[in-house]
C-alpha cells in the first residue's frame, strides 16, 4: 500500500511543480508539438494556444515577394493566446519554432518570418544558417489570465533586385520547409515576476 502510495506522489510531482518564493507561486509547464497531424490548440497548465491552420507547418514558398506584400502574399498562420475560464494565474511564455527539415540552399537571409499584430510587426527574423533540429525563439511575454491576444506567423522569400534567386527554386515547387510550434509556459499570479522556465518537456497527440 505505502509503494503504491509514494508512485503516485511522484508521478503528480513530475507533471507539475510549484515554487512559493516570497509569497508568489509559479508553475512550470513545457508543451512540445510533433507528428504530421493537425493540432490546432495546444493546452499547457491554463494558457490556451489556438492555430487557424495547425501548430504543425509545412510551408512551400514559390516566387520571391517583395517585404511589402508580406500580408497578402506570404504564408500566414494566424494564433490567439488566452487562458481557461478558471483561470486563476497568469503566464510567462516563450513561443519556439522547431525547424523539422529544410534544406542548406534555403537556409539564407532572403527566407524570412514575422510575428505580427494586425499589421504591426511584433518580432522579426530570418533563416540564415538554419538546420534541421534549430529552434528559433519567436515570441516571449507575458500574458494576463483575463487578456487574450492574436498574432500571425508570416513566413516568405524577400525579393531582392542585386541577388540571384533562382538557385532557391527548384521547377514550380519553390522552396519548402517543415517546422512545429513549441510552447513554453511558466504561469505566475504576478506576470511581472516571471522565472526563467524550467525545462519540462512532453509530446502532445494530435
Amino acid at each position: 500500500m505505502n509503494k503504491k502510495r509514494t508512485i503516485i506522489i511522484v508521478s503528480i510531482v513530475s507533471t507539475l511543480l510549484l515554487l512559493t518564493l516570497g509569497g508568489f507561486t509559479y508553475a512550470y509547464f513545457t508543451g512540445v508539438i510533433s507528428g504530421t497531424g493537425k493540432m490546432n490548440t495546444i493546452t499547457i497548465g491554463s494558457l490556451n494556444v489556438e492555430f487557424s491552420e495547425s501548430a504543425n507547418i509545412n510551408v512551400t514558398l514559390g516566387k520571391p515577394i517583395l517585404d511589402s506584400n508580406v500580408l497578402t502574399q506570404g504564408y500566414k498562420n494566424t494564433f490567439t493566446l488566452g487562458h481557461k475560464a478558471n483561470a486563476k494565474l497568469d503566464s510567462c511564455y516563450k513561443l519556439s519554432l522547431v525547424i523539422d527539415n529544410i534544406q542548406s540552399k534555403f537556409a539564407v537571409n532572403s527566407l524570412k518570418w514575422e510575428i505580427v499584430e494586425g499589421s504591426t510587426v511584433i518580432t522579426s527574423g530570418h533563416f540564415s544558417g538554419a538546420a534541421s533540429g534549430d529552434q528559433i525563439v519567436l515570441l516571449e511575454e507575458s500574458l494576463s489570465k483575463n487578456v487574450t491576444k492574436t498574432y500571425s506567423l508570416i513566413i516568405w522569400l524577400s525579393y531582392s533586385s542585386t541577388e540571384d534567386q533562382s538557385n532557391l527554386l527548384i521547377g514550380n515547387s519553390g522552396v519548402s520547409l517543415t517546422a512545429h510550434v513549441k510552447v513554453e509556459n511558466q504561469s505566475s499570479n504576478d506576470s511581472n515576476k516571471c522565472l526563467p522556465p524550467i525545462k519540462r518537456s512532453g509530446t502532445l497527440a494530435n
